[in-house]
């Protein structure tokens, strides 16, 4: 079993290693003065030497060991530069690789995130998509309620009601054909009709609305793909309702810019809109055109 150091084990090898770093030039300095007194003692002892004049001769003969020395030492400084310099070098180098590899860190933790938000975004969006598909799986009306026969219809097929009942509204308001063609008509005369069929579709509406806003708000890749998904979802009378519907701008003008963005009509078969020129009801980027 590994033992864990205890703080003291830790100070004393703390304490060790400062009696290192002063133990060296403690012991330098104590032997260039042994050595110093040495060389005074011997001067000035020394037997063989007679007087003063002939010491004095004597000591001159080390000033070519003190050139030595002051050499040395100059030499020493000049070699510590030069360690110094190296040592900078590789702290220079050591800080570029550390650089690069928080470089590196960021990046992968920027595609983390893009990740990980693309995730969020998918998870709900997915949870939308289902909910959508099964509101409209839900829906159920009468052919009898809106002055046809009294069989009904479930699901996208009931659309195709509301659409007939629309159109009856529009020729209702229509004082001529110029005026049914009239692109006013056809926005009174779904106005008109919102508030009987609401109760039926306002669920389905609200989702489908906040799917497309949701979408169009999150900066996400291959958008278009998402776009299309919401699309698949509905079968041609829903999406001419969806047209007649943003179109009447009942949930405000920055619906337009929505489908703009999608493109969301760009397979609409015009030949099923009451008449052909209600196309104009959107710019041509909705149709997928510039």
């Amino acid at each position: 079993m590994t033992e864990i150091e205890s703080p003291s084990t830790d100070q004393s090898m703390e304490e060790k290693s400062n009696k290192k770093e002063w133990f060296l030039p403690v012991l330098l300095a104590t032997s260039v003065c042994g050595l110093w007194a040495a060389s005074w003692c011997l001067i000035v002892s020394c037997p063989i030497l007679e007087g003063w004049p002939q010491r004095g001769t004597f000591g001159d003969m080390f000033g070519a060991v003190n050139a030595l020395f002051s050499g040395l030492a100059f030499a020493g400084v000049i070699y510590a530069i030069f360690l110094q310099r190296k040592e900078l070098i590789l702290q220079r180098e050591e800080l570029q690789l550390t650089r690069k590899e928080l470089e590196g860190q960021k990046q992968e933790l920027e595609i983390q995130n893009k990740t990980s938000s693309l995730q969020r975004f998918e998870n709900t969006f997915f949870q939308l998509l289902n909910l959508l598909e099964s509101v409209i799986d839900d829906i159920n009306i009468s052919r009898a309620r809106f002055g046809g026969s009294v069989s009904s219809q479930e699901g996208k097929r009931s659309f195709g009601i509301i659409l007939e009942h629309l159109k009856r509204k529009r020729a209702e308001l229509s004082k001529d054909l110029d005026d049914y063609k009239n692109p006013d008509t056809i926005i009174n005369a779904y106005k008109g009709l919102y508030s009987e069929i609401h109760v039926f579709y306002g669920h389905f509406i609200d989702i489908f609305i906040h799917l497309l806003n949701y979408v169009y708000i999150n900066n996400v890749e291959f958008k278009q793909l998402y776009y299309d998904l919401i699309r698949a979802q509905l079968n041609e009378p829903a999406t001419i309702f969806v047209f007649y519907h943003i179109a009447s701008q009942i949930d405000g003008l920055r619906m337009q810019d929505i489908v703009d963005d999608a493109h969301f009509f760009k397979d609409i078969d015009i030949s099923q809109l009451h008449v052909v020129e209600d196309f104009k009801l959107f710019s041509p980027t909705a149709y997928g055109t510039e």
